[in-house]
């Protein structure tokens, strides 16, 4: 698995293919595929977001924003992106997204109610936050200063 910066031929075979539980979430959100499609365009021009790509083929994009100190992510990705084999390498994509914006706390906003989806946080490094209504953050803490 590798990454690179997301462009909108990525965008299109992403959403072309997105996974169900996903696409759930976004209704739960209140947004519709097609506006969620529209915001990571935007993101993806901007250069806020990459591409996993597994085989050439992109399985899920991760786009990012800085908000008050913290920086929000926000994926869109295949069924395939969900299996166990992924993990492992985006839990360090995810690590370095961290570095490159100065160490700051990672936030992930999930509104799904897959029975699997504490752990699939907890594996990619993130705690559980807070849960308003629909809406559960996930916080992936800052590394600790490993400075001398």
């Amino acid at each position: 698995m590798e990454y690179r910066k997301a462009t909108t031929g990525d965008l299109a075979k992403v959403f072309r293919n997105s996974d169900e539980r996903l696409t759930a979430e976004y209704i739960t959100a209140g947004y519709n595929p097609r506006k969620v499609k529209d915001m990571f365009r935007e993101w993806v021009v901007a250069g806020d977001a990459h591409a996993l790509t597994y085989g050439g083929n992109p399985v899920a994009i991760i786009a990012w924003q800085t908000l008050d100190g913290e920086v929000y992510t926000s994926f869109a990705a295949t069924p395939e992106f969900f299996e166990k084999k992924f993990v492992r390498f985006s839990r360090r994509h995810i690590k370095q997204i961290q570095v490159v914006h100065g160490n700051k706390p990672i936030v992930a906003v999930s509104y799904g109610t897959h029975p699997q989806l504490v752990r699939w946080f907890s594996l990619l490094g993130f705690q559980r936050d807070i849960t308003q209504g629909p809406a559960t953050l996930y916080k992936l803490s800052p590394a600790p200063n490993t400075a001398p």
